[in-house]
C-alpha cells in the first residue's frame, strides 16, 4: 500500500527478526563501546546497504525507495539518541535492539524536544557525509 515505506530493512516485518537486527548491527561503530554505536555514518553505512538489499520493495509507496527509511532512522537518532562525550549525537546498539525488537524505551528516557530543522540538519549530514560522528555540524 502507500502507506508501507518504499523499502524495508525487515528488522520488524512483519515481527522482530534477530538475523535482520544482527545484519544491521554490524554497522555501528564499536571503537568507542564494546555494545557498539550508530551515529549518523553508521546509520547511512547500514541503510545504503539495506537500500541496495531491501528485505521488500513497495512499489506503491508515496516515496519510493530508501528515503523514508533514512528520515525515520535520522528521526530515531533525534528522538532516542544521547551525546557522546564530545557532543556528538548517537544511539546504543543495546538502545535500538529495545526499541526495535522489544518496543522498550530506554531507562530514564525523556522526551528531546526537536523539530524540522534538527531533522534536515540530520539529513544534510546524512548525505553530505560532513561529520565523522554526527551532530556538530552547522549549515
Amino acid at each position: 500500500t502507500a502507506i508501507e515505506h518504499g523499502c524495508s530493512t525487515g528488522i520488524r516485518d512483519p515481527l522482530p527478526d534477530q538475523t535482520k537486527f544482527d545484519e544491521f548491527a554490524k554497522f555501528a561503530d564499536y571503537n568507542y563501546d564494546e555494545a557498539g554505536r550508530f551515529y549518523v555514518k553508521d546509520f547511512k553505512a547500514a541503510l545504503d546497504h539495506f537500500g541496495a538489499f531491501p528485505n521488500d520493495v513497495n512499489e506503491e509507496a508515496l516515496v519510493p525507495g530508501s528515503m523514508q527509511m533514512i528520515g525515520v532512522y535520522c528521526g530515531v537518532l533525534n528522538s532516542w539518541g544521547v551525546d557522546d562525550e564530545e557532543g556528538y549525537r548517537y544511539i546504543s546498539v543495546p538502545t535500538l535492539y529495545n526499541l526495535l525488537m522489544e518496543g522498550r524505551y530506554p531507562e530514564g528516557w525523556e522526551v528531546k524536544p526537536w523539530g524540522a530543522f534538527d531533522l534536515t540538519s540530520r539529513l544534510f549530514q546524512y548525505h553530505t557525509g560532513c561529520c565523522a560522528k554526527g551532530s556538530k555540524c552547522t549549515i
